[in-house]
């Protein structure tokens, strides 16, 4: 440990000379209350409760004791974001509304939860590769993470798409791992029963579920809360429609293939650039066409008529409603119900294979266990660039260290299994991290369902800026309810799609001699 407390003063003495200068509070950000350090740590942040009622079920304390005793070492004084109007449940759209604002004020918290680097085109976040490669002080020695960080996690978590930018960079640290699979549904185990039908393994089968819960007279599905219109960017393209076509994508020799250096795994800087190739045009046939197509069955013909304004809650509660899609994370709150009188069930969002694109889709595999599933991360936090830059946007070293130290300290393994343990339904990041032991209820069946072998290495594409993302979802809940047709929809689609593609590369100074445009 001699190692760990020479570090822990050697980084005391910088900071404090930091703070003795002035350097934090160069351009404001983070700094709140003389020289208290605000942290965005999404769901993990405090919950405003210490017990649990049946009113707030979840209880997340672990982040509040886990920062006490940072100070205690450190001097470092810290604060969530929650003091300052950051709520946890906010919609994408809330979150950067915050973020927009906390930036103009000259507050953006140092450590950010940002929906899995939602706003890479803003430039929002430091790139961390250089640092992983630097021991963590709070590891003993000869553990793993004692030489370089980044041995402190699973392997797998470095593949997975959702912590790197397009130029596959590492812009985000997971620190925890949906158990796995990211969404799922929770069933009514008695209506199951009923109508005769078992957790579908695939979308073609879950298809078939649904529609024999409908012949039986039930509610079939309510998706989830944050979805109050048809948009096409939700759970349902992201988790079961796209996953098992894009390693299709990557893996066929025909003309749709966008694995392009051939190392058998697909970044989403080459599905930017089969964007840009037109290889996800929808206006002629082909996967991108197809995927859209079963969005609009979905949400035209197979969710139950008002569902946008459907009190699912009340007809859970009642036994008279199927499924509701929720995360694991939910299995707290469910378990506290105490008006619903029946036994319910979780399983994973099925996902759209060759049954369901069979020129567009690989035939799933599944994992023998649940141990063996490379669990997808969950919650991973970004070092905010504007709250570590001056005001020329220059990077203040002594900030920029300070925010490594932090998150290093986070995924120590004790404060990591804290994180894991508390939250419902997840893993630790970190090897030898503990987790929820929820996921183990014999009753709910999560760890017996099948698990796809899927990778998560690439997303499928979005309008790649806020905007362009926006104007695709509002053409697509017109053409869901009728204001236009599917030609009108692809065209809008493409030509956002494609100018949201080059805003990108425009923005990340990408080089794009070699590729067809």
């Amino acid at each position: 440990m001699q190692k760990k407390t020479l570090l822990k003063k050697t980084a005391g003495i910088v900071l404090a000379a930091a703070l003795t200068c002035g350097a934090l509070t160069a351009c404001g950000g983070g700094k709140n209350d003389g020289d208290t350090i605000m942290l965005d740590l999404g769901s993990l942040m405090p919950t405003s409760n210490t017990t649990a009622t049946v009113e707030n079920p979840e209880v997340i304390q672990a982040s509040k004791y886990i920062m006490e005793e940072y100070e205690k070492l450190t001097g470092v004084k810290t604060e969530f974001a929650t003091s300052y109007g950051r709520s946890i449940s906010a919609t994408i759209e809330q979150t950067s509304e915050w973020y927009q604002h906390q930036i103009e004020k000259g507050n953006c918290p140092i450590i950010g939860y940002t929906s899995l680097n939602y706003f890479q085109d803003r430039d929002y976040y430091v790139a961390l590769d250089e640092y992983l490669e630097l021991p963590n002080p709070y590891v003993e020695e000869g553990q793993p993470g004692s030489e370089h960080w980044k041995d402190m996690f699973y392997d797998y978590v470095w593949e997975d798409g959702t912590i790197r930018n397009v130029m596959d960079e590492v812009v985000a640290i997971p620190i925890l791992l949906s158990a796995g699979a990211q969404t799922g549904l929770y069933y009514n185990k008695e209506i199951f029963a009923e109508a005769e039908v078992q957790p579908p393994a695939n979308w073609a089968d879950y298809m078939s579920v649904i529609k024999k819960i409908d012949s039986e007279g039930y509610k079939t599905l309510q998706p989830n809360s944050s979805e109050t219109a048809a948009k096409l960017y939700t759970w349902t393209l992201t988790f079961s429609l796209t996953p098992a076509v894009l390693e299709w994508m990557g893996k066929t020799d025909g003309q749709f293939n966008i694995d392009y250096d051939k190392d058998g795994t697909v970044t989403n800087l080459e599905v930017l650039r089969g964007v840009l190739e037109g290889k996800f045009d929808p206006r002629t046939e082909g996967p991108a066409r197809e995927v859209y197509l079963e969005a609009f069955d979905y949400y035209s013909d197979i969710l139950p008529v008002g569902w946008q304004g459907n009190d699912s809650k009340t007809e859970w509660d009642s036994g008279k409603l199927a499924m509701v899609e929720n995360g694991t994370w939910n299995i707290p709150m469910e378990n506290s119900n105490t008006v619903r009188k029946f036994d319910y069930g979780l399983f994973p969002m099925p996902v759209a294979g060759a049954d369901t694109f069979p020129d567009y889709a690989q035939a799933l595999e599944y994992y023998d266990t649940f141990e063996e599933v490379k669990s997808p991360v969950s919650v991973a936090l970004n070092i905010m660039k504007p709250a570590v830059s001056d005001s020329n946007g220059e990077i203040i070293q002594e900030k920029l260290d300070l925010a490594v130290d932090i998150l290093m300290w986070l995924t120590a393994v004790e404060n990591c299994s804290a994180m894991a343990e508390e939250k419902g339904g997840t893993l630790g990041a970190v090897q030898g991290s503990g987790y929820n032991l929820l996921i183990d209820d014999e009753t709910i069946g999560w760890k017996n369902q099948k698990f796809p072998k899927l990778s998560y290495s690439a997303s499928w594409p979005t309008g790649y800026t806020s905007a362009q993302s926006s104007i695709i979802n509002k053409s697509f809940e017109q053409w869901v309810d009728g204001t236009i047709g599917d030609t009108t929809f692809f065209n809008t689609l493409y030509d956002a799609q494609k100018t949201g593609a080059e805003a990108y590369v425009k923005a990340f100074g990408i080089d794009t001699s070699g590729w067809e445009l």
